[in-house]
């Protein structure tokens, strides 16, 4: 009896595909492809059943979708659209994680199979579109995707940020356009054609660019990402990512659309209910805030969008550059700048306890961690109250504040802040002192910007065990002080809570195991 059959024998209705994903799911099967687990392939079919109701799967000649299915690298080069026809090919040197697919600027690409002067059916001359998603952030003249004749005459072409910090983009013509400047090219691009005198190209559903520069030709080499293909011939190699990767029609007016289905940052996002309770938690810090664990040492379902805990994610960094979304883990709980890492951080595990404990409230967390940076400096790109402390102001002021306003449900109870790092410049006894007090004063900062003095800051303590390493004495100095009066001196600091991770284990010489903590966290939270 199939599994499909006992359930609905037992009364559970088994999940039904859409016509148009249960085709790559066979496909899969028929090929003996091995198949990510149920809540990805719903979650698939979830983006293809709004694909096809606003109508843009009809017009799509290619859909890949490559995040969120690290361990299923061959699944993930179907072709949705038409499984079987123009499948990704590998070629040179790639890395697959939960991002997709990574090049390494010198022979790793894609090759598509496709070549639109040949094989484009919805992709024409004067409508048609290449959109996707990059998860990283490279200031490089390589190409994210192309293809060309030589002599540059037929041309389909992007790279997302250039050496001179703009884009640079043409699609079916000669002339490519640049965009006003770029500093981050991380996320959903969407460029297309709509005439034989007008191109343009959005980021996240909203305009960027557009160019009046003619079309000629549709390119007769097939289209490469993560290179490009000129007169057959592979160049232009990139470093970047791509996550997902779709060619078709111009889909004009589906800017918003497209991107709030294929764009993982926006798909699937609302909670679902009214939260009896909503809860606020900030999460600061160095590396062992920002977390090193390996994902492998999850299980699969820790992977998923959690139910009711969201993440600020803020690719840009701005004021105004963040939005909540659901946890995930690696996919939008680390900066920018590490989302190669397959890592995740102590935020996984209070999430995990909170939706198991909390079914019925909402959990937000507000995090900006960045390793490898300083309390004690007065170069810049630091923690010092009392100096330049970009990171301070970047914590505070683009993440913190904005991220709370923006909760929509009230009344809001803070949780309070997580502090964790152990830096080698507090090492030293020579500069413990001064580390002491710069992180005395960061904390009053942080509660004087936050207009709450008696915010709870959960500081990560060692204990006595000063001589496990050199570098972990830093953690200690942080919490203990070099004088009787210390950081966990109630008395004197009332509002700090120290969490003991003595008796973690390392991951390395300077990073403790984050599941424990997060899970001593969420005790010393109070929840």
């Amino acid at each position: 009896m199939k599994s499909s059959n006992r359930q609905w024998w037992l009364g559970e209705k088994p999940y039904e595909y859409s016509a148009e994903y249960q085709a790559v799911i066979d496909y899969a099967d028929a090929n003996g492809i091995t198949k990510p687990p149920a809540r990805i392939l719903q979650e698939d079919d979830a983006r293809v059943r709004a694909a096809v109701a606003d109508g843009s799967w009809a017009n799509e000649d290619l859909v890949y979708y490559f995040r969120n299915r690290a361990d299923y690298r061959a699944y993930a080069r179907i072709n949705w659209k038409n499984p079987g026809t123009y499948n990704i090919t590998e070629v040179g040197t790639l890395t697959f994680d939960e991002q997709g697919f990574w090049g390494d600027g010198s022979t790793g690409y894609l090759r598509t199979n496709y070549v639109p002067s040949t094989h484009a059916v919805n992709f024409t001359l004067n409508n048609g579109s290449v959109r996707g998603f990059t998860a990283s952030n490279i200031a490089s003249s390589t190409y994210l995707f192309g293809c060309e004749t030589t002599g540059s005459t037929r041309r389909l072409l992007y790279i997302p940020r250039n050496v001179s910090d703009v884009a640079a983009y043409v699609i079916n013509g000669t002339s490519s356009d640049t965009t006003p400047s770029v500093t981050n090219h991380y996320g959903f691009f969407h460029i297309k054609r709509t005439s034989s005198t007008a191109f343009a190209i959005f980021r996240d559903g909203v305009s960027v660019d557009s160019s009046t520069n003619a079309s000629t030709s549709l390119p007769e080499f097939e289209l490469y990402i993560l290179a490009a293909n000129t007169s057959g011939t592979a160049n232009g190699f990139s470093a970047r990512n791509i996550g997902c990767f779709l060619v078709g029609a111009s889909q004009n007016g589906l800017e918003s659309a497209n991107n709030e289905i294929w764009n993982d940052h926006y798909f699937n996002n609302s909670l679902g209910f009214t939260p009896t309770n909503t809860y606020f938690l900030m999460m600061d810090g160095q590396s062992n805030s920002e977390g090193i664990d390996p994902i492998t040492s999850l299980s699969l379902d820790a992977k998923d969008k959690f139910r009711n805990t969201y993440i600020w994610f803020n690719a840009f960094e701005t004021p105004s550059g963040g939005r909540w979304e659901k946890l995930r883990v690696v996919l939008n709980n680390q900066r920018s700048s590490r989302t190669s890492l397959n890592t995740f951080g102590a935020e996984i595990r209070i999430a995990e306890r909170f939706e198991a404990e909390h079914p019925n409230d909402v959990l937000y967390i507000s995090k900006y961690a960045v390793g490898s940076t300083p309390i004690i400096s007065t170069a810049g790109n630091d923690w010092n109250a009392s100096s330049v402390g970009e990171l301070l102001d970047i914590a505070i002021d683009n993440f913190h504040i904005p991220a709370r306003a923006a909760i929509p449900s009230s009344p809001i109870i803070d949780l309070g802040m997580i502090w964790a790092q152990g830096e080698q410049d507090c090492a030293a006894l020579s500069t413990a002192a001064n580390f002491f007090t710069a992180t005395v004063n960061m904390f009053s900062e942080f509660r004087t910007r936050l207009s709450n003095s008696t915010l709870k800051i959960f500081v990560a303590r060692l204990h006595q065990d000063i001589d496990r390493d050199a570098t972990l004495l830093g953690q200690y100095r942080v919490v203990q002080g070099p004088t009787s009066t210390n950081l966990t001196d109630t008395a004197t600091y009332p509002y700090n809570v120290h969490v003991d991770v003595d008796s973690y284990g390392l991951i390395d010489t300077v990073h403790f195991e984050q599941y424990q903590y997060g899970s001593d966290l969420y005790d010393a939270l109070g929840l």
